[in-house]
């Protein structure tokens, strides 16, 4: 191939109708009933809620179907009650002294970690993943978003935690996704208007999902006039 040709292909990009159906797509499957319907399809009877590496798996596959550029990510979630998310919003941080967080506790402070990374089982087979997996889009012309399927894990309503649904947020920072910037942290709102955070680290090098019977497990979508199909099919060795 000439030097020309190769110019002339290195420029080549999709066309505009290309491009806004897949802007289209971006934006109908980030769209917060889209997630819950995808959800509903993952938490089949006998599926875990904690099921987060069959429903990235999903919402890959579907996003890649859809011309989206889709990748898991390996994170650690913490999620931070309304009395912690107060403490970081007057003090501009996470870090909370022990003594400090001695007297918050006392005053109702609670956290949640969602796949801590510890205490791996090596039972070979990964059926009790420690990790938390997350889906990350891309579209040109749209903001890229994380997206967690799963993170209604973390639905505790005693601790002041009402996570009932998926959700997408946008991602700022590529040393977020890099695994090279702490955390991001996302506010979020309480039916009775309280606020509690969301925090996520990164850890882009941390592919042991990949050996997981969820993620080795084939899926098929196939769009239905209804929506989406999802045949599935036993894991690969």
């Amino acid at each position: 191939m000439g030097r020309k040709a190769k110019i002339k292909k290195r420029r080549q990009r999709p066309s505009d109708p290309v491009l806004n159906r897949v802007r289209d797509e971006f934006d109908r499957l980030i769209d917060q009933e889209q997630l819950v319907k995808l959800r509903a399809q993952v938490l089949t009877p006998g599926t875990l809620r904690s099921s987060c590496i069959l429903s990235t798996k999903l919402l890959v596959t579907l996003a890649h179907g859809l011309g989206i550029k889709a990748k898991p990510l390996t994170v650690r979630a913490l999620v931070f009650n309304p009395v912690l998310h107060a403490y970081a919003e007057e003090h501009g941080t996470l870090a909370v002294p022990p003594d400090v967080l001695v007297d918050l506790t006392d005053k109702g402070a609670r956290f949640l970690v969602v796949g801590s990374r510890e205490a791996a089982p090596d039972d070979g087979e990964m059926n009790r993943w420690p990790g938390h997996l997350v889906a990350i889009l891309s579209c040109p012309g749209r903001q890229t978003h994380l997206v967690d399927l799963a993170i209604d894990q973390a639905h505790r309503p005693h601790k002041g935690i009402h996570i009932t649904q998926p959700i997408a947020l946008p991602v700022h920072s590529t040393r977020f996704l890099k695994g090279k910037q702490t955390s991001s942290y996302w506010p979020q709102v309480n039916p009775d208007g309280s606020t509690f955070g969301l925090c996520y680290d990164a850890f882009p090098k941390d592919r042991s999902y990949e050996r997981s019977p969820d993620w080795r497990r084939e899926l098929e979508v196939k769009p239905t006039p209804k929506g989406i199909e999802i045949v599935y099919r036993e894991a690969t060795r």
